[in-house]
């Protein structure tokens, strides 16, 4: 399980909780950055910080792993010819 999604689920907030509280306007925003699929911009990550209770530096580190895995799973789905 991605690092933020744990950290999510361990201090009992829900994705709109957490949407909510840094200010985007859905769910799917969180779900997309827990999955490594989209990063937040700049202005949400001090935000995401406080929400989850981590340090600024831990979820930057954890969005740039699951940004990194999701790329290396990209890379090696097959091709479509």
């Amino acid at each position: 399980m991605n690092p933020l999604k744990k950290r999510r689920i361990e201090i009992g907030k829900s994705l709109q909780q957490v949407a909510d509280e840094v200010g985007v306007s859905s769910r799917q925003g969180v779900s997309l950055w827990e999955l490594g699929i989209a990063a937040p911009r700049a202005g949400y990550i001090a935000k995401l910080a406080k929400s989850l209770r981590l340090p600024i530096d831990e979820v930057i580190q954890h969005i740039s792993d699951a940004r990194h895995q999701k790329l290396i799973e990209d890379v090696k789905e097959p091709v479509a010819a």
